[in-house]
């Protein structure tokens, strides 16, 4: 079957282009801003339909690491808010000093690295990433 020129060039195939094009400058340049440590830009540039924070976090997490700094970007999704929220009573909000979703992200990883350093200095050892884990793990659920 060939082709004609008005098929090729139609809107809808322009458009999944363009989407295409998108799509591959966020997933290349994001975990680049997350490796020199920009996170708050990061988090504020991401934006593809359908994809939320659960997703792009667990992208930043796994795509944004730099061996050669001390802390790395965490996944931060509902299963973590969860825990934080309703088993703890800790609110990013608090953390960060503002309701700005970014620099609530940025809060959120900065406290868990801390939190990891304070719980490695009484020798036990626990990585933020553990930390992660455990929250993502628990779900909120009720403390026993």
């Amino acid at each position: 079957m060939t082709a004609h020129a008005s098929s090729v060039n139609s809107p809808r195939r322009t458009t999944g282009t363009s989407s295409t094009i998108n799509h591959y400058k966020i997933g290349r340049t994001r975990p680049r801003l997350c490796r020199e440590g920009k996170l708050d830009e990061a988090y504020c540039r991401f934006s593809l339909a359908g994809v939320g924070r659960s997703f792009y976090t667990k992208w930043f997490a796994f795509a944004g690491r730099a061996e050669d700094r001390p802390w790395q970007p965490l996944i931060l999704d509902d299963r973590v808010f969860r825990t934080f929220n309703d088993t703890l009573g800790i609110f990013t909000v608090r953390l960060a000093g503002t309701r700005r979703r970014d620099r609530r992200y940025c809060a959120y990883v900065e406290h868990l690295h801390l939190w990891s350093n304070s719980v490695r200095e009484a020798g036990i050892q626990c990585s933020a990433e553990r930390l992660e884990w455990i929250l993502f793990a628990h779900n909120g659920a009720a403390l026993p």
